[in-house]
């Protein structure tokens, strides 16, 4: 299973990012945000490291 956070991914042109995206997803890549990701790796709610990343990611 593979993922991009298409929140921190860029490219020299927005068309560019766009179609690399585009392949990507054709590959079967699943596409979300940082923060998605991130809880999907957690993968529980309330445990120590859960409540650190959403700290961190409230500082954004």
């Amino acid at each position: 299973q593979v993922a991009v956070a298409v929140d921190a991914v860029s490219s020299c042109s927005a068309a560019n990012r766009q179609a690399g995206l585009h392949r990507l997803s054709e590959m079967g890549v699943q596409s979300m945000g940082v923060q998605m990701l991130m809880f999907e790796l957690l993968h529980r709610a309330g445990t120590p490291q859960f409540k650190q990343v959403a700290g961190l990611l409230k500082e954004e």
